[in-house]
């Protein structure tokens, strides 16, 4: 898979944010769900990210596996840590990562 620049920004967030819904990660990148769901289906093919349902009627959750790690390393030396399972405080953690969304999208270039 040819990973883009939008990949790799992707990657970084989720390296960085631990765990990211759908709608987060389409906000930040894609403008549209629609967008951000069949790139992220590619990702998921290829093992650079992980997908958490929660329910049926809830948005996917997203994390970065071993895989996207290390094709981050090569490139933006990132070394976060890699969810094993969904945190518990998963609620809170997705509220500061949109509060972090919502700043970086406001702050001018």
């Amino acid at each position: 898979m040819r990973l883009t620049e939008r990949d790799r920004w992707s990657l970084e967030a989720l390296a960085k944010m631990r765990f990211l819904a759908t709608g987060q990660i389409a906000r930040l990148f894609f403008g549209s769900t629609w967008g951000a769901n069949k790139r992220l289906r590619r990702l998921f093919d290829a093992g650079l990210v992980r997908v958490w349902l929660r329910s049926l009627a809830a948005e996917n959750v997203y994390s970065i596996t071993r895989v996207g790690v290390r094709v981050l390393d090569a490139d933006a030396g990132v070394g976060e840590s890699i969810p094993r399972g969904l945190d518990g405080n998963l609620k809170h953690l997705l509220a500061i990562n949109d509060v972090r969304i919502s700043l970086a999208l406001g702050v001018p270039a």
